[in-house]
């Protein structure tokens, strides 16, 4: 009677979808069916096996479910079971099969390997790796294992022991490009930047049909070792391969704007917006290639996308307070987004250097003597910072201060020409016309036109 209950139970069950988890281990002991049981359980595996055969895994994974319920010994229904789990990404699920597959046959280096990957992707590291080392006490020479003992050491930023897993898996398999790959990143977190660049390139040898150890080598080379001719090269190939790779087009984009090729560089970025419309630093970068070419309509337009996407980002604001800088003389909205700019971030020496410029543009003297020494502070002995504090506190009438300002600028750079001229300028106004006269005979050699502006002033 018992046996014909159970029968119909699992009959009726056939419509019902899989269960959300799997049932947990119970002993592994021989169950004694019936006969009638013991064929419908046949059946089952036989359904199951075709389920699998033919690539339907929620059929295989409910059939091989009721099977396994019946009869916890079936290692084929536990270890299908756990794979179908997998590929479903019901990872959670899987373990359990997968533990009971490894408990029935402890050799099984299928369920061993299934089981790993399924507590990797659950962030069970610690399982997995012991998981992967049974794998090993049954494999010594299973290259995959190494490789994801690896990969996990990776994740947990153990880059000295991901590098001798990762090797240990590419002397047992040394075409395994994703080894290579892995190992390309380790070498990078560690800044060993030399052996890094060897992995990618192994990695790129043997993978050609792989975006990612390209687009990893690009990155290497543009945030590293700046090395834009080649990461540029780099991100080209890895665009054959993956053409709406928009992180890599932007990259691209950023790279050729470094090397001056402004406008490839806004083809590239703007492939990338045009894919991702929400990639604010693309539209930044867009922005400073349109200036460089002139094109300040399209840079304002471009930096005010970046601005609405990310109202939190000081770059744009920079970027934006440039455009109105260099390109369109516009001292007022200038200082306005650099200001704004600093509100949001830090600024680099451009931003406190153009900033004063602007406010001593505008003879704010004193404005601009607060943001330059805030440069000098941070950016001590540059020349243009000096230079710029020269204007401010002749501005103000600090006579003295301004000739110690420009002194300085000219020591900084003895080329500038712009310092030489206006400490020439100054010296004349001081009553000391030989010290005039010395600056512009040193502007003959720089910038001819500028020394005979100076001799007028002087002798005039």
């Amino acid at each position: 009677m018992l046996t014909i209950l159970l029968y119909l139970s699992f009959v009726c069950g056939l419509g019902q979808t899989a269960p959300s988890t799997p049932i947990q281990s119970g002993p592994s002991i021989q169950p004694v069916l019936s006969s009638a049981t013991a064929d419908y359980v046949a059946g089952l595996l036989t359904r199951a096996g075709d389920a699998w055969e033919e690539d339907r895994c929620d059929d295989a994974t409910l059939l091989y479910s009721q099977a396994f319920q019946i009869d916890s010994t079936l290692k084929i229904a536990a270890y299908r079971l756990g794979w179908c789990y997998n590929e479903q990404a019901r990872y959670a699920d899987a373990i359990w099969p997968l533990k009971d597959a490894a408990k029935l046959d402890p050799s099984d280096q299928r369920a061993l390997a299934e089981l790993g990957f399924a507590l990797l992707k659950m962030g069970r590291y610690y399982e997995a790796v012991s998981a992967y080392n049974d794998l090993l006490a049954v494999n010594p020479r299973s290259a995959e294992a190494r490789y994801k003992i690896g990969w996990i050491h990776n994740e947990r930023r153990e880059y000295e022991e991901a590098i001798e897993s990762l090797r240990a898996a590419i002397q047992l398999d040394p075409y395994m490009g994703k080894a290579y790959a892995d190992l390309g990143y380790a070498y990078r977190k560690m800044k060993r930047f030399e052996e890094a660049e060897q992995a990618y390139l192994k990695a790129i040898e043997f993978d050609t049909d792989d975006a990612a150890p390209l687009k990893a080598l690009g990155d290497l080379y543009f945030d590293n070792l700046r090395q834009y001719e080649k990461a540029a090269g780099v991100y080209a190939r890895a665009l054959k391969v993956n053409p709406s790779e928009t992180r890599v087009l932007r990259n691209l984009g950023w790279a050729l704007s470094e090397l001056g090729k402004f406008a490839e560089a806004v083809e590239a970025l703007q492939k990338s917006v045009e894919l991702d419309p929400k990639d604010a630093v693309a539209q930044t970068e867009l922005g400073y290639a349109w200036r460089r070419l002139g094109k300040s309509d399209l840079a304002i337009a471009a930096y005010k996308e970046s601005q609405s996407l990310s109202e939190e980002s000081a770059a744009p604001h920079f970027g934006l307070a440039d455009v109105y800088f260099y390109n369109l003389g516009d001292y007022p909205r200038a200082i306005d987004e650099y200001r704004t700019g600093l509100k949001l971030g830090d600024g680099n020496l451009k931003v406190f250097l153009n900033l004063g410029s602007s406010l001593n543009a505008l003879g704010q003297y004193a404005e601009a003597l607060e943001s330059l020494n805030r440069a000098v502070a941070r950016f001590p002995e540059n020349s243009g910072t000096s230079r710029e504090l020269g204007v401010a506190y002749d501005g103000l009438g600090e006579m003295d201060e301004a000739t110690s300002a420009y002194q300085d600028a000219i020591r900084l750079d003895p080329m500038s020409a712009d310092a030489h001229y206006r400490l020439g300028f100054l010296m004349a106004r001081r009553g000391d016309p030989q010290a005039a006269l010395r600056e512009a005979e040193t502007l003959k050699r720089l910038d001819p036109r500028k020394a005979e502006d100076l001799l007028s002033k002087i002798l005039h």
